[in-house]
């Protein structure tokens, strides 16, 4: 289901064509690759073992929230309206998470 979804590619091609261009911080990527027959990935990222998850279930503090709304803020601006995305497929949510997908799926619910 992950792979049909596009997930594998995505993660890969975000490591391979975007991460290095993101103004957040993201792992260091010392290795990806993607089966484009199979469409299974491998990513060897950096060890990230110091930082802390987030726990949806014991939630965060309203400084954790602000912090993590502020980085979304500055990730989403600095790809709005990308030009050299427009045209990259890879990125496009499939099947049940595609926007038109999910019209039809509530619609018929």
């Amino acid at each position: 289901m992950i792979r049909a979804l596009g997930h594998y590619e995505r993660e890969v091609r975000f490591y391979n064509e975007l991460s290095s261009r993101t103004p957040v911080r993201t792992p260091r990527c010392y290795y990806s690759h993607l089966d484009s027959e199979t469409g299974f990935a491998l990513l060897v990222l950096e060890d990230l073992a110091h930082a802390r998850n987030g726990n949806s279930i014991a939630g965060c503090s309203v400084d954790e929230v602000a912090r993590v709304l502020f980085t979304l803020a500055v990730l989403h601006a600095a790809w709005w309206r990308a030009p050299d995305l427009a045209h990259a497929s890879w990125l496009r949510l499939r099947f049940l998470l595609a926007p038109e997908a999910a019209v039809g799926a509530f619609r018929d619910a």
